[in-house]
């Protein structure tokens, strides 16, 4: 870890332009849904007793939660309190809400500031592979720091948690692919001024699912699911089109035989 004065970065004066998270979305969930539990703004220390997380990790997991706009200083140096943003966050949160909290989070993320390069990165990068440490290399240079490579692997291994499970970017290998598309950033809010819910797969700890919330469509070489919701169904459109292209990029043709039979159905099976 870097000095006190890295971490502290996030966490006093006005917020930074750039955002450099240096904790994981688990910890950054853990901790603001402690905070919100808590109902009252409370220091790193407070926060650390109540949730049982070592109050280093909690320090970070606040600083992370302060770039994405879900907590703020209570006036008092080391004090925090939620944002609005961040009640409604952790209260997705504590309820099992986790398909809607993802949703949310990605919301929050194409609307802040702090955020900006970063998806105008993912933006301009839609469906490439790319490795993760340009965009830690670019925050390095806009916050006027010069990184140990311990401090950089922290803050990319933060930024692809939390970019993941908002749905941002698909993790391969060592290398992400942004799923953004340009015109994903217009739907940041709906007209109401709330957030729309859109599911996302590997939810994780969401609720059971009822098989009569889905629709579905399946042949010998393809299974498509998804939610009875017009809205989800029209970001599941974008969300696929996107990945199939980017599958169509990176794979060769497959070799069709006419003397073999199709994989999956020799010896009585079934292909899915």
């Amino acid at each position: 870890m870097d000095s006190e004065q890295d971490l502290a970065d996030g966490q006093i004066g006005e917020p930074l332009n750039v955002a450099a998270p240096t904790q994981n979305i688990e910890a950054v969930n853990k901790t603001v849904s402690t905070l919100f539990n808590y109902k009252r703004a409370g220091t790193y220390k407070d926060i650390a007793a109540a949730a049982g997380i070592h109050p280093a990790n909690v320090s970070q997991a606040l600083s992370a939660s302060r770039d994405l706009g879900l907590s703020q200083l209570a006036g008092k140096r080391g004090l925090y309190s939620l944002t609005k943003d961040g009640q409604d966050y952790a209260r997705l949160l504590t309820a099992g809400k986790i398909d809607e909290a993802k949703v949310f989070l990605r919301k929050v993320i194409l609307s802040n500031p702090s955020w900006g390069e970063t998806v105008a990165f993912l933006r301009s990068t839609s469906g490439q592979k790319r490795d993760p440490i340009d965009i830690v290399l670019d925050a390095e240079r806009k916050r006027n720091k010069q990184w140990s490579q311990s401090m950089r692997s922290n803050v990319k291994d933060s930024l692809i948690s939390i970019l993941t499970y908002a749905g941002l970017v698909v993790k391969e290998g060592d290398a992400m692919v942004s799923v953004l598309r340009e015109e994903e950033e217009k739907i940041a809010t709906d007209p109401t001024g709330g957030r729309t819910n859109i599911t996302r797969q590997n939810s994780g700890t969401s609720p059971p699912r009822q098989a009569s919330e889905f629709a579905r469509l399946q042949s010998d070489d393809f299974l498509f699911e998804v939610r009875k919701d017009p809205t989800i169904m029209d970001f599941a459109r974008e969300q696929f089109n996107s990945w199939l292209d980017h599958v169509k990029r990176t794979s060769q043709p497959v070799q069709t035989s006419t003397d073999t039979t199709v994989t999956g159905q020799n010896n009585g099976g079934t292909s899915s």
